[in-house]
């Protein structure tokens, strides 16, 4: 499996910044809106396990606006349903 990261955007931080017309969301010809965030890799690790940190960017006036942060991810390791004999991946989510 490839490298993944996964990242938590603040939604909250986002419609605020959306709102208040901030350049790194723009109108798509399908009328959909989409904003353009920057993601890096920290130098080290953060005080919560954070590798990546997630920001909107202004390339007028070269300011970032942070929005979220991530951890490298480790894919889960799959198991076998004897029943179908189908792989399952176990996420970690409820569904």
């Amino acid at each position: 499996m490839a490298n993944k990261t996964r990242v938590s955007i603040c939604i909250d931080d986002l419609f605020a910044a959306s709102k208040a017309n901030h350049p790194a969301f723009n109108k798509g010809k399908n009328g959909k809106t989409y904003c353009n965030v920057d993601i890096w890799e920290n130098d080290q690790t953060d005080q919560y396990g954070n590798d990546y940190s997630v920001s909107l960017y202004d390339k007028e006036t070269k300011k970032a606006t942070y929005v979220g942060n991530g951890k490298k991810y480790v894919a889960p390791s799959s198991t076998t349903d004897q029943h179908n004999n189908t792989s399952i991946l176990d996420d970690g989510l409820p569904f």
